[in-house]
């Protein structure tokens, strides 16, 4: 139950929710000691185990493209921050990203305070916006593709 200071009233949807849950959880719970239903939930606990296996190695690999981002990109104001570069990896893992992040915004090195020549600055701004986009490329391949195939195979090996 949670008090909400505005309304000063009770929420019990909260309660209501987690009752709903725990009510799931009890209803297929006894689905453990049916003769059809017992081997077949069996199965499907193994493959949640195993699937939470691969849920820590599929962070451990976003926290991986997210730290090297952040050292790469850290003069791009769209990597300056650890949640936002691990939320957009976490929304490129599920098909939602854009090239177009790894383009500086800022239009001269003025801006950012640098003593360089502008063409050397432009020169690096494009630099770093290709290797942006090949970096892009390789975190989907690796993750859509190989991840992928990981997960498919500890899966069918867990079925089996």
């Amino acid at each position: 139950m949670i008090y909400n200071i505005e309304t000063d009233s009770y929420r019990f949807d909260f309660v209501l929710a987690s009752l709903v849950l725990v009510t799931w959880l009890k209803f297929f719970l006894t689905f453990r000691f049916t003769r059809t239903f017992g081997p077949m939930f069996k199965v499907l606990m193994e493959m949640i185990v195993d699937l939470a296996k691969f849920l820590v190695l599929w962070v451990v690999l976003i926290l991986l493209f997210t730290c090297v981002s952040l050292v790469f990109f850290s003069q791009n104001d769209n990597f300056r921050n650890f949640e936002g570069v691990f939320m957009f990896f976490i929304q490129a893992s599920i098909g939602s990203y854009s090239m177009s992040v790894f383009t500086m915004e800022s239009e001269s090195a003025e801006e950012l305070g640098l003593d360089i020549d502008q063409d050397v600055f432009d020169d690096q701004a494009k630099f770093m916006t290709n290797f942006g986009q090949y970096f892009m490329i390789v975190f989907l391949l690796i993750n859509l593709v190989l991840m992928l195939n990981f997960v498919i195979a500890i899966l069918s090996s867990t079925f089996g």
